[in-house]
């Protein structure tokens, strides 16, 4: 075996916490679609999942690049799976999103303690949010990172 791949966060960070731990059970649902969740672990006001580490590379997405046709398998695969389970428990992307909501949350304070510039323009923000929130209403799974890739110096194991 080769590494391993540590996500962690302190339980107080409700978010993250909650989505590490949405995590660690959806973990064991994906068999060989993902890397294996080796420990789940909480202690001293921590929430901690250690992976196997797999080696591999970033995809190439450009046109005729090998990497698309077993992408478009692989989501093939995961689709299969995630059809074939219900994780009515996980909360959608649009229902996590829907709970920030900034917009609606500055929407609902008084508009006199609201600097002008803002209180301006709060009902048209408010309502693309509104539209955002609603394109994400979907039966359609779609993973996303909005993190930069790391480069293979700062990506590495944590054993070997």
């Amino acid at each position: 075996m080769g590494g391993w791949f540590c996500k962690a966060t302190q339980t107080a960070n409700t978010r993250l916490s909650r989505m590490l731990a949405d995590e660690a059970r959806v973990a064991p649902l994906l068999g060989t679609l993902a890397p294996k969740l080796a420990a789940y672990i909480e202690a001293d006001g921590w929430r901690v999942l250690l992976f196997e580490q797999v080696p591999g590379r970033h995809a190439d997405l450009q046109p005729g690049s090998p990497d698309r046709a077993l992408l478009g398998e692989m989501a093939d695969q995961l689709y299969a799976t995630a059809d074939s389970l219900r994780v009515d428990s996980l909360s959608s992307l649009a229902n996590q999103w829907r709970r920030a909501s900034p917009w609606r949350r500055l929407q609902a304070l008084p508009h006199a303690d609201l600097p002008p510039a803002i209180a301006s323009r709060l009902d048209r923000a408010a309502a693309g949010e509104r539209d955002r929130l609603s394109a994400l209403e979907s039966e359609t799974l779609a993973h996303t990172d909005l993190h930069a890739p790391m480069s293979s110096s700062t990506a590495t194991g944590l054993g070997s």
